[in-house]
């Protein structure tokens, strides 16, 4: 059922995606955490022990924010490859925007080299797809500009066809007038 509505999740539908809640099990007291708080003698152990109680439960929502950091990614990399805008440079920007301010969170925390390398080798093959759609694009200006020019020559030859034509009339029926005159044409 919803919180909100209380309609069943079924229910919930945006675009073609059906609603769901995901139940993320959480332990609210640990109990080796407990045992280690009854076990304190005293004022400093206590806040020990609740200090590492506390460093536990902030590791965990890091790690499901970095899940849902690593979801988000990837959904703004797949936008990127299904955008029917036919701007394809601007969603990309977009995820490697978001890439970046992830890497660089990364690197603050201090996490493994080795998921740092993966994500800045994710990083670059985005960058890499951006410069590819750059090159694109100005090679497709290029194109329509000699495109435009072609365009221009043709008209212009066909201006000139038009003209040398005309005079070519011009001089023949000038020819004819003469040999005319001249008794030379019938």
């Amino acid at each position: 059922m919803c919180s909100k509505c209380n309609h069943p999740h079924l229910s919930h539908f945006h675009l073609r995606s059906t609603w769901v809640q995901v139940h993320e099990g959480q332990v609210s007291v640990d109990d080796d955490m407990r045992r280690q708080w009854e076990a304190a003698k005293d004022e400093k152990e206590r806040t020990d022990a609740l200090l590492a109680t506390t460093r536990f439960a902030l590791e965990d929502l890091r790690h499901s924010i970095d899940a849902a950091m690593d979801e988000l990614a990837r959904l703004a990399e797949a936008y990127a490859c299904l955008s029917l805008s036919g701007s394809f440079s601007a969603p990309l920007e977009k995820a490697i925007r978001l890439l970046e301010q992830r890497c660089n969170r990364m690197e603050e925390k201090g996490v493994s080299l080795e998921l740092l390398a993966k994500v800045r080798d994710s990083l670059e093959h985005m960058k890499g797809r951006l410069d590819l759609l750059e090159k694109v694009r100005v090679g497709v200006r290029k194109v329509q500009k000699v495109d435009e020019t072609v365009g221009e020559v043709h008209e212009g030859l066909e201006r000139f066809e038009g003209e040398a034509q005309e005079g070519l009339w011009k001089v023949w029926e000038a020819l004819r007038v003469r040999a005319r005159n001249l008794k030379l044409w019938g």
